[in-house]
């Protein structure tokens, strides 16, 4: 399983966070626009509802993905569920919160995930 991140809108210095299992590829984005494409200039203004947004199609230019070990992947899928809802879209409910929550939440083992996840 990976954590995957790329700047958003392709250049600024906050980057636009996602996980990578086996089975899908997901991270936050909004309600209405191009789901898959959150941070890259979709549309997407704080205070605007998200969801588990697919982003196995999204532009992946300048994409770096971190492995992440010790995470139960099948607690992880059930939470990348698409359309799932994740509120609104605030300073601490971003896509780099979920991706962290939903890791966290996953751990397993004495150790829990490594890197800096």
């Amino acid at each position: 399983m990976y954590v995957c991140c790329q700047p958003a809108l392709g250049w600024m210095p906050v980057d636009h966070k996602w996980i990578k299992t086996d089975s899908v590829e997901a991270g936050m984005g909004p309600v209405k626009g191009n789901c898959g494409e959150a941070g890259n200039g979709s549309g997407d203004f704080p205070g605007d509802p998200v969801q588990v947004c697919d982003h196995s199609k999204r532009n992946k230019k300048g994409a770096e993905c971190e492995k992440v070990e010790n995470v139960n992947e099948k607690k992880v899928n059930d939470q990348l569920k698409l359309g799932r809802p994740l509120g609104v879209w605030t300073s601490t409910n971003q896509c780099q919160s979920f991706a962290k929550s939903v890791i966290n939440s996953a751990k397993t083992g004495r150790h829990g995930a490594s890197g800096s996840w």
